[in-house]
């Protein structure tokens, strides 16, 4: 009989450890790929550090041909003026002088130095050095090597085709023809002489050539551009192109 009991407390031993491994084993079972997606919805959501953004190059700025706006520059050292016709092209243009209109082509390109253009002009290869400081747009200030100095003022956009202006020995002439036609005096008894103001206009000093002396006979103010000024004595208005050849 207690062989018998034994044998029956062994067996209920076995099944108890059998029953515990059962729920052993079912609680570290593998979590299924659904059961692991539902896990990670309900997760709160960690967004992942972002990586440094390498900052995009920075583009150089284009290197223009020149400060120079394209146009019609007037140009002037101490008493001497003249313009200075840049194309639009950047590369070429010309001078010509107040007094008679005769000027020289070039052709200027950037150098080396900050603010520094080399001129080419005429037809040598000989070239010019300046340093150009600007004081706006419309103003420059032209140091070239030797010393000489201009000042540079923007004038018009208009190219050396369309852009015109009377020289002072056209003025003297166009001055005194006007005065004779007016006075009623012989053209060949008179003399003029023309300063340029350096702002656009020209004082033109009419003289009679008397015997023994020179008496002066008008003063004009006129506009180098259009030949229309005033009489300085008298305030009244002259039109030196009225009464052109």
């Amino acid at each position: 009989m207690k062989k018998k009991l034994l044998l029956c407390g062994l067996a209920l031993l076995c099944i108890a450890a059998t029953g515990c491994q059962k729920a052993d084993t079912a609680q570290t079972a593998p979590i299924s790929r659904t059961a692991t997606a539902a896990a990670e919805s309900a997760a709160p959501q960690q967004t992942a550090s972002a990586a440094p953004a390498t900052p995009a190059p920075i583009e150089a700025p284009a290197v223009t041909a020149s400060v120079f706006t394209p146009g019609v520059w007037m140009a002037r050292s101490g008493e001497y003026g003249q313009y200075y016709f840049f194309d639009a092209d950047g590369i070429f243009g010309r001078t010509a002088s107040y007094e008679n209109g005769i000027g020289v082509p070039f052709t200027y390109e950037p150098g080396e130095g900050e603010g520094e253009v080399i001129f080419h002009k005429g037809a040598s290869d000989e070239s010019q050095n300046c340093k150009v400081s600007v004081t706006d747009e419309t103003h420059l200030t032209l140091e070239w090597e030797p010393g000489d100095v201009e000042e540079l003022t923007f004038v018009s956009a208009l190219d050396q085709e369309h852009f015109h202006f009377y020289t002072n020995d056209e003025l003297c002439e166009l001055a005194l023809h006007s005065y004779a036609a007016q006075q009623g005096v012989d053209e060949s008894t008179l003399t003029a002489a023309a300063a340029d103001n350096g702002d656009g206009t020209v004082t033109l000093q009419l003289y009679e050539n008397l015997s023994d002396h020179n008496s002066t006979a008008a003063w004009y103010l006129i506009d180098r551009c259009t030949g229309k000024g005033t009489d300085a004595n008298t305030g009244d208005a002259v039109d030196l192109t009225a009464d052109a050849p």
